[in-house]
């Protein structure tokens, strides 16, 4: 077995350049709305939904882009078990819609903890408080052991039988480097952008990082049943 710090930096390793793509495409739609009137018209337009729906808007987004929209991408991967496509549908779309709506509730937050401009100084809290307090000690250890549970078909025998105290000594760590890889940078774009089109951009984001997730925990699975 390797060690956690090798594990760790191997995470990190593998997340180094889709991540700097997925930043790179993120940046650029940053920057078009700041410099291109077209995607800032769109953008504005796009906010005031965001604005008019609320929690309705970010439930429905990110159950699709965290949801529905990986979900068809890792069927036609062929990586959906015979048999379990409805139970993995339901899965991803329940499970995201509901994070739409937690982080959501996060960002607005943090925005009456650190306001809503984007000033250096306010961007840092917010990445930091995002990536060093929510994500470590609530959001990561959560979503590791529900995805886990979805690895091992929804059977809490087998969830039992498969997971020890790893899953929080061992394997959530190196989810969590490798989150940091693609949040870090992804977080620091995202509260760049104002409260309205922060969603938004974490949509896109996230659906990057939802088959990244489903990548490392599958591997895991089948690492650990072998």
């Amino acid at each position: 077995m390797k060690s956690l710090s090798k594990t760790c930096l191997d995470a990190a390793k593998a997340n180094i350049i889709p991540g700097l793509i997925l930043q790179f495409f993120a940046l650029s739609l940053v920057a078009s709305y700041y410099y291109i009137p077209a995607v800032n018209d769109f953008c504005t337009k796009l906010s005031e939904v965001k604005e008019t729906y609320g929690y309705t808007f970010s439930i429905i987004s990110t159950g699709i882009f965290g949801g529905v929209i990986p979900f068809f991408i890792i069927k036609k991967t062929g990586n959906i078990p015979t048999g379990k496509a409805l139970a993995f549908f339901l899965f991803y779309t329940i499970f995201w819609s509901y994070k739409g709506f937690e982080v959501d509730f996060f960002y607005r937050t943090q925005a009456a903890m650190f306001g809503t401009d984007n000033s250096v100084s306010t961007i840092t809290k917010k990445v930091l408080f995002d990536q060093l307090v929510y994500c470590p000690f609530f959001s990561m250890p959560i979503s590791a052991l529900i995805y886990f549970w979805k690895d091992c078909h929804f059977s809490s025998e087998k969830f039992k039988r498969t997971y020890t105290k790893e899953i929080f000594t061992f394997t959530t760590p190196a989810l969590q480097v490798a989150a940091w890889v693609v949040w870090v940078p992804g977080t620091a774009i995202i509260y760049s952008l104002p409260s309205a089109l922060q969603i938004p951009l974490f949509n896109i984001v996230l659906c990057f990082f939802v088959l990244l997730l489903n990548f490392i925990c599958d591997n895991n699975t089948e690492e650990k049943s072998a």
